[in-house]
This record gives C-alpha cells, sequence and structure tokens, in this order.
C-alpha cells in the first residue's frame, strides 16, 4: 500500500502538478479513507475498517517520511508531532473499535489539508498572473507608453 502511495505521487509529479496540491489531495484522500473507517465501525465491517486505517496510515507515514528537518527543522518538528500524533489515534481506531479516534485524527489532517489546498491555490493563481501578459490599456485618456510597459521600475 506504500508503494501505491509513492507511486501515484510520482505519477502525479511527472504531469506537472504542483507538490502542493499533490500533498492537499493526498490529504483529502486520508480524510475520506478516515470518514469511511467511521462508516464501517457503524456497520460493524470490520475488514473494511482496518483496510482504511491502513490507507490513512499509509499516507500519513508517506507524509512524514517527506518531511525535510534540513529546510525548516520547526515546521518539521511540528508537522512531525502532528503524524506521530495521527498515527497514535489511528492504532486506537482499530484496537478500540471507536469512532472517536477516527474524528481525532480527522480534526488534526483538516487544518494541514485547507492549508495545503490554499498554497496549492496561492501557486496557481501566481503561476496563471505570471503566464499572462500585463495589460498594456492606459487609463482613459492617456496613452500607453511608447515601446509597451516596464515592469522593472
Amino acid at each position: 500500500m506504500y508503494t501505491n502511495v509513492a507511486q501515484t505521487y510520482a505519477a502525479n509529479q511527472a504531469q506537472g502538478m504542483s507538490k502542493a496540491k499533490q500533498v492537499a489531495l493526498v490529504l483529502d484522500r486520508a480524510i475520506a479513507s478516515l470518514r469511511d473507517a467511521v462508516d464501517a465501525i457503524e456497520a460493524n465491517e470490520i475488514e473494511r475498517r482496518l483496510n482504511s486505517v491502513r490507507l490513512a496510515r499509509n499516507i500519513v507515514l508517506t507524509l512524514k517520511g517527506g518531511l525535510d528537518f534540513n529546510q525548516d527543522a520547526e515546521l518539521a518538528r511540528n508537522l512531525n508531532t502532528v503524524y506521530m500524533t495521527c498515527l497514535d489515534r489511528m492504532t486506537s481506531i482499530n484496537t478500540k473499535n471507536d469512532p472517536q479516534y477516527a474524528h481525532e485524527v480527522i480534526d488534526l489532517l483538516k487544518p494541514l489539508r485547507d492549508a495545503w489546498h490554499e498554497a496549492a491555490d496561492q501557486l496557481q493563481s501566481e503561476e496563471n498572473g505570471a503566464s499572462q501578459p500585463a495589460a498594456t490599456s492606459a487609463p482613459q485618456g492617456e496613452q500607453p507608453p511608447a515601446g509597451g510597459l516596464n515592469l522593472a521600475t
């Protein structure tokens, strides 16, 4: 299962998807798996719960393994703490068969997911803005400077 997450990440990267978007989508998948685990607990479907928690756990392990303590040690330590807490709670989901632990993990992952989606949207907006030509219309009654706009000044 861990290999599938890594392979999907590599495939998305090859397709030009930003890393921020990839992380956001992976977190979406982890949250969806945890919600499925809650449904499985309520339906008393043990195997389904195990599979759903396993997928969410593999995603969190992949994210944890990708932390770069050399780039921003404080951020990496904080995320590592969140991921370790998630992993601990996911063990409790299976050992205690209690949906409360899944809700706790979802509550930990949602703000991270939202932040990654926001970062991905901001990056996309910046890329779109950089790829579009600058507006050349001058205010009414004025002519644009000869030779176009000088964006360096």
